[in-house]
């Protein structure tokens, strides 16, 4: 089964909803893609007037191009490329020390990751976040959507710091249904990015461990703030990421943590949800991966039970993409249950 998938059931459209409208309001613009630096005089102004948002005369670029400037500037002047390394450079001027910092920020924090200096590399982190806040009229979707770029490029810890720092961006976002959708992908994109990490032995388990997921739990206790976005909503989003890190843990051998990560999931979906909850292939997954999670813990008795629910969860469940996912994923419920009953 595919958690990633977002199924057909109305709560989890609704949030398919939002982002495919937002994706329309960006593609609607010309070439603004939304994140502003704050406005900067002209070189031929001199002027000491309050700085304050831009308008269609104010600098504009992608964070992406943003935290590029220098590495882009660097290469047209060996290309000979003189008029275009001239503008990147005026740019860079005009952005002013501070902003050119930020890229030595993010390097600074990418070596502290990679040297076990978690500490440091968290006031580094928190350091970045302000000076983006300070600079740039910037989004916590825009910064999720940054991350997932640096992570399709193979730059997974760079994803994984600007996943958090669009999570602070969410704590005082004014539109709550954008704050709750950039935290559901923020889950995702982490937990895709520590999978890589992992398996390519960039990173230690203790990193993971006790850097970025005590971070993504923080990602679902912050969608709790939201009281004006529908609770069905909110619980079916916090079974999503709570299903992003109990991956985590299980790829790190948590496994106490994940018992506790899916014990949440399926307390919050059965509380809000009711009956209803058995309706989503999700609530489905969180008990059968508590069941795996009592086999490894030498409990067949218990994971025999869960895969038992599981079971019949998922023959309820109505939003399975087709009929034939739904088939196979039951049957793999069920052959965990005859593993689980050889073992009593």
């Amino acid at each position: 089964m595919d958690f990633n998938k977002l199924g057909d059931n109305g709560l989890l459209t609704m949030l398919a909803l939002h982002r495919m409208a937002q994706m329309a309001r960006e593609n609607n613009g010309d070439d603004d893609d939304g994140i502003r630096i704050r406005e900067i005089p002209d070189d031929d102004q001199n002027t000491t007037t309050p700085r304050g948002p831009s308008n269609s005369a104010s600098v504009t670029s992608s964070i992406e191009q943003l935290f590029h400037l220098d590495e882009k500037s660097s290469a047209y002047l060996q290309e000979r490329k003189y008029e275009e390394a001239y503008g990147l450079v005026k740019k860079q001027y005009k952005l002013g020390s501070k902003f050119n910092f930020a890229p030595v920020l993010v390097k600074y924090y990418v070596s502290l990751i990679h040297t076990d200096r978690l500490d440091k590399a968290a006031k580094i982190r928190d350091e970045l976040t302000s000076l983006i806040q300070e600079l740039l009229e910037s989004s916590p979707e825009e910064l999720e959507k940054y991350g997932h770029s640096l992570r399709q490029k193979s730059k997974f810890i760079e994803a994984i710091l600007f996943y958090q720092i669009s999570h602070r961006f969410c704590e005082t976002e004014m539109n709550p249904a954008d704050a709750v959708s950039a935290l559901q992908g923020c889950a995702l994109g982490t937990k895709l990015a520590v999978t890589e990490l992992l398996e390519k032995h960039k990173v230690s388990k203790q990193t993971v461990r006790k850097h970025v997921i005590p971070e993504m739990h923080k990602f679902i206790d912050c969608l709790g703030r939201f009281k004006s976005v529908e609770k069905k909503l909110i619980c079916i989003v916090q079974g999503l990421c709570l299903h992003h890190v109990e991956h985590c843990e299980f790829l790190v051998g948590d496994v106490n943590a994940r018992e506790a990560s899916i014990k949440r999931a399926i307390t919050s979906m059965k509380d809000v949800l009711g009956s209803e909850a058995e309706k989503h292939h999700l609530y489905g997954g969180h008990l059968n991966n508590l069941g795996h999670t009592y086999l490894v813990k030498d409990r067949p008795g218990d994971a025999a039970s869960y895969f038992s629910q599981a079971i019949v969860a998922k023959k309820r469940a109505e939003d399975y993409d087709t009929q034939a996912e739904k088939l196979e994923d039951i049957k793999k419920s069920e052959l965990a249950l005859q593993l689980a009953r050889r073992q009593l």
